[in-house]
Formats: C-alpha cells, structure tokens, sequence
C-alpha cells in the first residue's frame, strides 16, 4: 500500500514553505505502483498521518519511512533505510533512560517548531 501527500498538508514543514501542488513525479509514481498491483492513494492531508491511522487502527501492521512522525499517529513498527531497521513503539516507551509516552513524542515534536 502506498499513500501520497494530499491536498490538505500543511503549507509549511520545518519553519519552510512547501510546494501545495506536490511533487512532479506523485502521478507516475502511483501510476508505476498500479502497474506492479500496489494500491496507492492520496490521503487527506500528510501521507504520515494516514499512514499512521491505518496503522493504530491495524489495517497495515508497519510504516517503511524515514520519519518519526508516523509514531505520533499511532503507528507502533517503523521501518526506516535501506537495512530495514524496525522501530518499536512500545519498545521505545518502555525504556526507562528513553522516559517518553505518546504524549511526551508530541511534546518533542511541538517544542522545537516541528510540523505539527
């Protein structure tokens, strides 16, 4: 399953303004993951949240992404990089010296001027 950024993403990530028609190469790619059978879809806003709703809702059991963000939606297993490391959630607040909850991830993310 693959999901694209859709209409309603923020218009700035990371303190920038980002481009609101998305990327050039959105329509070939959903059209190249047809062909090999992959469904694809747009989501509402940022792929990351849906992603992450699908997950927390058990439809997909991981998100393969290089962004954590996907943790503050309710995904628990994030696969990240070409040597697929798998991050747990529940691995990640059950480390003491970690010291976070879901809520604390959110918290993370806002302080700094993150996305959301």
């Amino acid at each position: 399953l693959f999901i694209v950024d859709g209409p309603e993403r923020p218009d700035i990530k990371r303190g920038r303004r980002v481009l609101m028609r998305g990327h050039p190469l959105t329509t070939a790619f959903q059209e190249l993951a047809g062909y090999f059978g992959y469904p694809c879809y747009m989501a509402p806003g940022e792929a990351d949240a849906e992603l992450g709703r699908l997950a927390a809702e058990g439809i997909i059991d991981f998100v393969q992404t290089t962004d954590s963000d996907v943790f503050l939606f309710g995904a628990e297993h994030k696969r990240d990089g070409d040597n697929i490391k798998l991050y747990r959630s529940e691995k990640i607040f059950a480390t003491p010296s970690v010291g976070l909850t879901r809520g604390g991830i959110l918290l993370f993310a806002l302080l700094p001027g993150g996305d959301y």
